[in-house]
């Protein structure tokens, strides 16, 4: 079973790679669009930028999970850890 830190480690990469891919096939800047009843302004505030933050929080929660050992419990590490989850999909 991974280590929380290694979870967040895995999130992030995952993330970063998706977040690197939509920039590298679609490079203009991202917009919602005039259809406000589409997902399209949703799928639009979740733009690579966004997922480069997420990657970057997960791994500074991850660095601290791992820096001050397994008892560490905080409001950040169960966020990040319930994002983390549902983006590699091992969410409970």
């Amino acid at each position: 079973m991974p280590t929380p830190a290694e979870e967040l480690r895995a999130a992030a990469e995952k993330l970063r790679a998706a977040a690197d891919a939509a920039v590298d096939a679609s490079p203009l800047p991202w917009s919602a669009g005039h259809d406000e009843d589409a997902p399209i302004p949703y799928i639009a505030a979740m733009h690579p930028g966004v997922g480069a933050a997420l990657a970057a929080w997960f791994e500074s929660v991850a660095f601290r999970a791992r820096h001050n050992g397994s008892e560490w419990v905080g409001a950040d590490l169960h966020h990040a850890l319930a994002v983390a989850r549902q983006i590699l999909g091992s969410a409970p």
